[in-house]
């Protein structure tokens, strides 16, 4: 019972880690529209940029972002 418990805390565990490392990964497009348009929305001012890295393990539990 007990061995079962661990596996699945496990797999869980394990699960979430490779999601924090794929979702930047897979989805790096679509989060930097959506950085561009708040940032739009906020500031008066158009802001462009070329370069976005997105972590979720740098400052857990905030996502970070990199411009």
């Amino acid at each position: 019972m007990i061995k079962k418990f661990f596996k699945i805390v496990g797999v869980a565990l394990l699960l979430l880690i490779v999601a924090a490392f794929a979702v930047p990964y897979f989805f790096s497009d679509q989060i930097k529209a959506k950085i561009q348009k708040s940032i739009n929305e906020k500031i008066d001012a158009k802001v462009s940029f070329s370069d976005v890295d997105l972590s979720f393990i740098s400052n857990f539990p905030q996502a970070n972002v990199k411009l």
